[in-house]
């Protein structure tokens, strides 16, 4: 079962990303019926067979207990899908698609807490794809969607604050910043096991220390990268919507 879900996330990834080819496309050059070539429909099948094919997915899909993720980057990418078709270029709102994207925001949370970060890819997709003669559409509809998004992550937030951070792990006062400060050194580790996944680096279950204050484990030098690379993404914008 867990294989069929890792085919189905893969397929997915490969279908999301023609769309946002098609749509980046048709929002450069104005033209609703550009069509892809055939070195995008590649790029976007090559994505779907690295998703597929990449060793630092191998535990996810390894392991019974590991299916929680596997289902939680199924409504993910089910929402992203859903959000794309809920908004096209030139049409109405197609409120079908509406309900699934939120049907399948509010799975993907119930299978991991991961998927409240979805709410920031809406709001990527919203700033970069979105065309500039549907804003009136988009307030009506999406506007309302974001807020569902922002309530979760307040209560989100909320609960980080006020629930001791000493009941559930065993650093006693571990702070929300220690926390995202921490964070940002787990990205870096997958970030780098996705461009260099040899055997000897990928493991089941990768400790990652306590990050206490900016100068532990190296967590300058990790935001740092991130720092970097969002401002690639800024960088970007204007040249290529979907590299940003």
């Amino acid at each position: 079962f867990n294989i069929l879900i890792h085919i189905l996330n893969a397929c997915l990834v490969w279908i999301i990303i023609l769309h946002l080819q098609e749509r980046a496309k048709k929002l450069d050059r104005k033209n609703g019926d550009e069509i892809l070539d055939n070195i995008d429909k590649f790029f976007a099948a090559l994505a779907g067979a690295i998703f597929i094919s990449h060793p630092v997915l191998t535990s996810g899909v390894a392991y019974i207990f590991q299916r929680n993720g596997l289902l939680c980057t199924f409504f993910y990418l089910t929402a992203l899908y859903a959000l794309i078709k809920a908004f096209p270029i030139g049409q109405s709102t197609n409120r079908k698609w509406v309900v699934v994207f939120c049907g399948a925001y509010l799975l993907s949370i119930w299978s991991k807490e991961t998927g409240i970060t979805f709410i920031a890819v809406a709001f990527i997709f919203h700033w970069l794809f979105r065309s500039p003669t549907e804003a009136q559409d988009w307030r009506r509809w999406f506007y309302p969607l974001s807020g569902v998004c922002i309530f979760s992550l307040a209560m989100a937030f909320w609960q980080m604050v006020h629930i001791p951070i000493s009941k559930r792990t065993v650093y006693g006062n571990w702070t929300v910043w220690q926390n995202i400060m921490t964070q940002w050194n787990v990205v870096m580790k997958y970030l780098s096991l996705i461009l260099w996944p040899h055997p000897d680096r990928l493991n089941i279950d990768h400790d990652f220390p306590i990050t206490l204050s900016i100068d532990d484990n190296q967590a300058w030098l990790s935001g740092l990268v991130l720092i970097v690379l969002l401002g690639f993404g800024f960088w970007c914008i204007k040249k290529h919507r979907l590299m940003a």
